[in-house]
């Protein structure tokens, strides 16, 4: 009776493990796949699709840096950057400015608990 039952799980174990490979023909190397692999075609459209992502943040980079070209000022060379670098920090009063709106937009999405 013991022995006709491990003979029974065995055989269930085997049949799943069987069917899982036959169903995820790619996760095996396409050992078990049947007729013609497509991993070629998905690889060559993927390395497409990725070239085609990196030059249009190329592009969008080339854009930044050409609006901030425009929008630098016409000063001298070692004059624009301290205004620039001065400017970036900022006072007391704009953070605390900034910290309400950030308070007052959560409350806006997280409605206190009543």
């Amino acid at each position: 009776m013991d022995i006709r039952r491990s003979q029974l799980v065995f055989f269930l174990l085997l049949q799943t493990v069987s069917l899982t490979a036959l169903a995820e023909p790619g996760r095996f190397g396409g050992f078990f796949s049947f007729g013609k692999s497509k991993a070629p075609e998905h690889r060559e459209e993927q390395v497409q699709r990725a070239a085609d992502k990196k030059m249009e943040k190329e592009a969008l980079v080339e854009q930044r840096n050409e609006a901030k070209r425009q929008a630098a000022p016409a000063g001298p060379s070692n004059g624009g950057g301290e205004a620039t670098q001065k400017r970036s920090r900022m006072t007391p009063d704009e953070r605390r400015a900034l910290r309400r709106q950030i308070n007052d937009a959560g409350h806006d999405i997280y409605v206190p608990g009543r």
